[in-house]
C-alpha cells in the first residue's frame, strides 16, 4: 500500500531543472559534456543520499532577501 505519492508534474519539474541551466535568455540544456565522470558520480551519489520526508503541513518556496526559503503555505499567502 502506498501512503504517499509524488505527482508526475513534480518529477517532471525535477528532471527539467536537473537537465537545464538558467541563463539571461532563459533555461537552456545543461552542458554535462564538460563534466568529468567523477563529477557526475558525485552528483548521482548526492541524489541517492537525499532523504525525502512528508511535511506536516503545506509549504511554499518564497523569495526572501534574494534567496529561496521555505515557509508554511499559510504564511506565504499574500
Amino acid at each position: 500500500m502506498v501512503e504517499h505519492e509524488v505527482a508526475d508534474r513534480y518529477l517532471a519539474e525535477v528532471i527539467y531543472r536537473l537537465s537545464t541551466t538558467e541563463t539571461d535568455e532563459g533555461f537552456v540544456p545543461a552542458e554535462y559534456v564538460d563534466l568529468d565522470t567523477r563529477h557526475l558520480g558525485s552528483i548521482y551519489e548526492g541524489l541517492l543520499e537525499h532523504e525525502f520526508e512528508v511535511a506536516p503541513e503545506a509549504y511554499a518556496a518564497v523569495s526572501e532577501g534574494g534567496n529561496q526559503v521555505w515557509k508554511s503555505a499559510q504564511d506565504a499567502l499574500v
